[in-house]
């Protein structure tokens, strides 16, 4: 059974490992978002934090458990919590900070995303998954469930990125 719960969970650490690398290589996006949200901004806690999320990512990735999940879970109810705040603070649009690009703003989907991505994560709190190298038999099975994982990772980020724009252009509103 924990198997069922391998490559969501999986793919959800692997979009925090996208999100952390992506603070690493470009902080001015989550250094804003820190400075609306009224906290204290700057390079380095924006890279720390990137570098919390690659860490939390990669120990989810190679040992999956309880603890791990548990603590997926809740960084990620910390952002959709960051998020709510940042919406409250501000009125104009300010970037989320999460993969790196200032014209990403922070939505109400956003917060939606983050909070469907905390209920996986609590899911394999209950039922922990096993590691990917366990859930494929090896071989071209686990290469292609590799692949699998990585193709959802980007459609998730896309999602994050891309969907909230493009249907607010098509409702005709901003956010």
């Amino acid at each position: 059974m924990e198997v069922v719960l391998s490559v969501p969970f999986a793919t959800v650490a692997g979009v925090l490992a996208l999100a952390g690398l992506a603070k690493l290589r470009s902080p001015l996006s989550a250094r804003r978002a820190l400075a609306v949200a009224g906290l204290t901004s700057g390079k380095a806690l924006a890279r720390g934090i990137g570098t919390a999320e690659l860490a939390l990512a990669a120990v989810c990735l190679i040992a999956p458990g309880r603890a791990t999940a548990l603590a997926l879970a809740l960084a990620f109810l910390a952002f959709a919590a960051f998020l709510v705040r940042v919406m409250r603070a501000e009125a104009e649009s300010v970037p989320c900070g999460c993969f790196g690009d200032d014209s990403l703003p922070v939505t109400r989907a956003h917060v939606g995303f983050d909070l469907i991505a905390a209920a996986v994560a609590a899911a394999a709190a209950i039922v922990p998954p096993v590691p990917l190298t366990e859930a494929g038999a090896g071989g071209v099975e686990l290469a292609v469930l590799l692949i699998g994982v990585g193709c959802c990772v980007y459609l998730c980020y896309l999602i994050f990125t891309l969907l909230p724009s493009t249907w607010a252009s098509y409702e005709g509103v901003a956010r």
